[in-house]
């Protein structure tokens, strides 16, 4: 992550300084969600879950190198030497601020989905283009709502391309990351079965995967979709970007 300073952090995230002052100018170059691996002078996001709460780690990670940290609340106490943001929602500001600081980076992105084999196609997309440059990709199931901004944060200036996977198991995720990536392309390798538990029918799961197609950039934007999958093939025609199709049933031309 290239630094950014705590006038562009507030910016990004919507937060209010709380605590003692802090220079506006100090930078942070690095963002931890886990107080057990900090890396000095970086940007704590305690994250809240239905098991777990980030804020009563929020003193360890401070006193383990921190600069400083988001908060959904006030605090009983504030350190001098480190600073302190609120904000309403602390996974909300890890987005907000993934998808801010991807916008300083002019480069093509490809968002990869699809119930199957989504990992693989990642891979090898990633490796055809890292013939010729260099590729930030999603790393092993950095691929959710927590991974794939922490992912967008590992940009800097030498990467000329990414290639993010993207994951769900219900509705509304993919909808919430292809809004942060906003994608060049595409990708969606297939319907399945998985989740169906949650999602109760492959309709369900069709249209899950779906919500990543409002966020293709229009312009010169581009749907890859598997030919072989008998619910994709029915988007032909119905798609907000030029569409193409891979597999032995595809088309010749646009598939």
């Amino acid at each position: 992550m290239e630094a950014i300073t705590l006038r562009e952090l507030l910016e990004a995230v919507g937060g209010t300084l709380i605590g003692p002052a802090a220079g506006l100018e100090q930078t942070v170059s690095h963002v931890d969600t886990d107080s057990r691996n900090i890396h000095p002078g970086s940007l704590f996001i305690p994250l809240v879950g239905e098991r777990f709460d980030g804020h009563a780690y929020i003193n360890s990670a401070l006193e383990g190198g921190a600069a400083g940290c988001l908060t959904q609340r006030e605090r009983e106490s504030y350190r001098e030497d480190r600073f302190y943001i609120k904000v309403k929602d602390t996974q909300r500001a890890l987005r907000d601020l993934a998808a801010w600081y991807k916008d300083r980076f002019p480069i093509p992105f490809v968002g990869v989905t699809g119930s199957v084999g989504k990992t693989t196609a990642k891979d090898m997309i990633a490796a055809v283009l890292g013939v010729k440059y260099k590729v930030l990709k999603t790393e092993g199931n950095f691929n959710n709502n927590i991974g794939l901004p922490l992912t967008l944060l590992r940009l800097d200036r030498t990467y000329q391309m990414g290639v993010l996977e993207m994951g769900m198991d219900k509705f509304g995720e993919i909808d919430y990351l292809g809004d942060i990536v906003r994608p060049e392309v595409g990708v969606i390798t297939n319907i399945g079965d998985a989740h169906i538990e949650k999602l109760g029918s492959r309709e369900n799961i069709f249209k899950a995967k779906c919500e990543l197609l409002p966020h293709i950039r229009k312009e010169n934007g581009l749907l890859i979709l598997n030919a072989d999958d008998e619910m994709l093939v029915t988007l032909r025609g119905n798609t907000p970007v030029k569409r193409r199709s891979t597999g032995p049933r595809s088309p010749a031309g646009t598939g």
